[in-house]
């Protein structure tokens, strides 16, 4: 018959060996934790007592590597700013095209600077901003280029409305 000792030294039992073992199967006895024999006195550790089933080692609260399920697949979950495979370099390309058509455009003059023309620099913003969200650092100059392309073709749009208007002030 042995006792409990914790380390604050209250003690719990006496109990026997059959009991003993409930209580390590149990986890209130360890390896480590001291008992004292009932009738002596003489103090012990658990894993020296004969008979008693404890692990000389504790386990561990954790699991061994590789055995917990492998994480979700969170490939199709998409934030702005968060850091995937996918930088933005498709969008980017898009919107220096689109930005680099809108400039073409007014360049030539004519009448190339119109409403058709302007839908060139604002895709180009719009795939600025996509590739500015997946995090691609070259996204603001696409999205100058763009904006610049954008005024040229304000401009142009301006121009030429006055030219025809004055073509039809001119012709009563």
């Amino acid at each position: 018959m042995y006792f409990v000792v914790l380390p604050d030294g209250q003690k719990f039992g006496p109990a026997d060996l059959s009991l003993l073992n409930q209580w390590v199967s149990e986890g209130r006895v360890l390896a480590t934790t001291t008992l004292e024999d009932a009738q002596t006195g003489q103090r012990i550790t658990a894993n020296m007592l004969p008979g008693l089933q404890v692990a000389t080692t504790q386990p561990n609260p954790y699991p061994a590597p590789g055995t917990m399920n492998p994480p979700q697949n969170y490939s199709n979950y998409y934030r702005p700013g968060m850091v995937t495979g996918d930088n933005g370099q498709q969008e980017l390309t898009m919107a220096y095209v689109f930005g680099a058509i809108g400039l073409a455009m007014c360049a030539m003059g004519g009448g190339y600077c119109s409403i058709i023309g302007i839908i060139f620099p604002i895709l180009g913003l719009v795939y600025a901003k996509k590739a500015q969200d997946k995090g691609n650092p070259s996204a603001n100059t696409a999205r100058v280029i763009s904006i610049v392309g954008l005024i040229l073709q304000a401009i142009g749009l301006v121009i030429g409305g006055f030219i025809v208007g004055l073509g039809f002030l001119g012709g009563f």
